[in-house]
């Protein structure tokens, strides 16, 4: 499987996620609302296969899109779940990460090295019960407080980037509590409803309209 999604070579991947950002743009009428919720892709035929998107033929991206209820706009793209994970795993704190800082605007002081112990892989065990150490850990839990619960929201897709329902042999658990310390408040069953909240946040689109001006400038 790893070698199929290597196949498929990084720089087409990375097309497909450039893509699907600049439809939205040259959309009339277009919002941050549609570029974090659209259910539109642009896969190339093995990406289709791959991810179990809707067939497409032909050359190059066309527009496709997941079976319903398993992406919702950007944050969910194969690609970039693929990036912000470990190669045999997902992974809920680069996730997490990545979403407090570039959506929310969130900077985080960097770690005590010293301090980080994310226990071994143990079969049976999910992802998400593996890094809930991090949550219960006095040293960690300052910040992992605010990660994790918007990490595991991502939980339904593994190391590369393809949605799944189980992991080692359990029903995936993406739920999940907003932290209040950023802005939002209340539950969330899986990515699709933490993204529906996150983008219509005041202070996603305050933070979005910065990150646009700094990539402009």
């Amino acid at each position: 499987d790893v070698e199929r999604s290597r196949g498929l070579g990084d720089v087409y991947k990375r097309q497909s996620v450039e893509r699907q950002v600049l439809e939205e743009y040259r959309r009339p009428g277009a919002t941050l609302d549609d570029l974090l919720t659209s259910d539109t892709l642009y896969a190339s035929q093995r990406m289709a296969t791959l991810y179990g998107l809707e067939a497409v033929s032909g050359e190059g991206l066309q527009p496709t899109r997941a079976p319903e209820g398993e992406r919702a706009g950007l944050m969910t793209h194969p690609a970039l779940m693929a990036l912000l994970a470990k190669p045999d795993q997902g992974d809920p704190i680069h996730r997490g990460l990545f979403i407090l800082e570039q959506l929310f605007c969130r900077e985080l002081p960097e770690p005590n090295m010293d301090d980080v112990s994310v226990p071994p892989f143990v079969p049976g065990q999910s992802t998400r019960d593996r890094f809930a150490a991090h949550t219960a850990d006095n040293a960690c839990r300052a910040c992992h407080s605010l990660i994790d619960p918007l990490g595991f929201g991502f939980e339904q897709f593994d190391g590369m980037g393809r949605f799944r329902a189980v992991e080692e042999g359990n029903a995936v658990d993406a739920s999940g509590q907003f932290p209040e310390a950023i802005g939002l408040s209340g539950s969330f069953n899986d990515a699709n409803e933490m993204m529906d909240a996150v983008a219509s946040a005041e202070r996603v689109q305050t933070c979005f309209a910065q990150q646009w001006w700094r990539y402009a400038h």
